[in-house]
């Protein structure tokens, strides 16, 4: 019941906010959304992180997520777990800017180069940290979840994050396509759900453009293993 009525409550916000605001219908608002096209800065639905905690750049998430991460932290303090955001909302602008960073930097054909940046890195248009539902905890770096901290962090998440609303879309389940495994990655799942859905219907790979290699989209089927190639929760 209570995703339900934060989806509902998503849904009137784009309904209510703009649609007095812009001339944009409210199916092309949503799909600019959660293809990154738009700016957490001007959004009022969304939330600056910074305080000591955050002190090497601004970052950006959705209010309610945010609420629901404050309340985790809490109970995981509690615990003496840590759990700082190192990462959170990005734009199509900043996605791009990290693709084309490891375009130059990979070698080999288009082929092979996008096949190695699709194991920790979205193709712009599609990732989930567009949404403003995806965080990114601790550390990005694999060896860091090596350490007895940072396994002890993970066994924590794994038993209490599903009670605030959060999952790990990309585990270790080797059956799922996409991403390798990500254990910094944790997602809000009443709100990413809803987007997940959205895009489904409505994203198509006319939408993913304006980057190296975009005309492999479809070949590589970014959409179906990638964007929803996910864990259930």
């Amino acid at each position: 019941m209570k995703q339900a009525l934060i989806k509902l409550s998503i849904f009137l916000f784009f309904v209510l906010h703009f649609s007095f605001s812009s001339a944009l219908g409210i199916q092309t608002l949503i799909k600019n959304r959660i293809t990154g096209h738009f700016d957490p800065v001007e959004d009022p639905s969304f939330v600056l992180i910074l305080s000591e905690e955050y002190p090497i750049k601004p970052m950006y998430v959705h209010r309610i997520v945010f609420d629901a991460y404050l309340q985790m932290r809490e109970a995981a303090q509690r615990d003496s777990i840590e759990i700082p955001i190192v990462s959170a909302t990005r734009s199509y602008d900043r996605q791009k800017e990290i693709w084309e960073y490891k375009w130059k930097t990979f070698r080999g054909t288009p082929y092979e180069k996008i096949t190695k940046i699709l194991e920790f890195s979205s193709m712009p248009g599609t990732s989930r940290h567009h949404w403003g539902t995806d965080i990114d905890l601790c550390s990005v770096e694999d060896i860091d979840w090596t350490t007895p901290q940072l396994q002890k962090t993970l066994e924590w998440l794994k038993e209490n994050a599903h009670k605030y609303g959060f999952f790990m879309p990309y585990d270790d389940n080797s059956k799922r396509p996409g991403y390798k495994y990500e254990p910094w990655h944790w997602s809000y799942y009443p709100i990413s759900d809803f987007y997940t859905e959205y895009y489904r219907k409505m994203i198509t790979y006319e939408d993913i453009q304006g980057f190296h290699g975009d005309n492999l989209a479809k070949e590589l089927d970014v959409i179906n293993r990638y964007v929803l190639g996910i864990a259930s929760h």
